[in-house]
């Protein structure tokens, strides 16, 4: 789930439905989850605040190449 820090208003969810297709080879699910949900506010210079467990290197490299930052 994605909300917005000062509405408090979620902005995207996605359930998970098990394995999924649309996954590439080699990506994270938790880098999926991620990406997808933050697509339409990618290259906007936005901050991403995530947990430790969708937290990674490879994720904030992804990001970072969207002129996105991750917290």
């Amino acid at each position: 789930m994605m909300a917005d820090s000062e509405s408090e208003y979620v902005c995207a969810a996605a359930p998970y439905l098990g394995k999924s297709d649309e996954r590439p080879q080699g990506e994270s699910l938790a880098e999926h989850v991620v990406m997808s949900l933050s697509r339409p506010y990618l290259k906007k210079g936005r901050n991403i605040t995530t947990d430790n467990y969708f937290t990674s290197m490879n994720l904030a490299l992804k990001l970072k190449a969207q002129n996105t930052s991750i917290a």
